[in-house]
């Protein structure tokens, strides 16, 4: 790969230089993906529909074994 030794210090400050971009570019496509999912509205909304009163008989002893696994913490 290397066919002259001498060119080792120009082929780490490439790979160096190459990795920091990429880092770079990394960073601001996290940065502008999360402005995004920001400005949208969660989908989940704590409405009236989701009180313990509409819930079946299954999901109601899943809620109370729930918040007694909770009151133990």
């Amino acid at each position: 790969m290397d066919r002259d030794p001498n060119h080792f210090s120009t082929l780490i400050t490439i790979c160096i230089i190459l990795t920091m971009i990429l880092y770079i570019i990394a960073n601001f496509i996290v940065f502008f993906h999360q402005r995004s999912l920001k400005k949208l509205e969660h989908p989940v909304v704590n409405d009236e529909s989701l009180t313990a009163d509409k819930l079946n008989e299954d999901e109601q002893q899943m809620v109370k074994s729930l918040q007694g696994v909770n009151e133990t913490l």
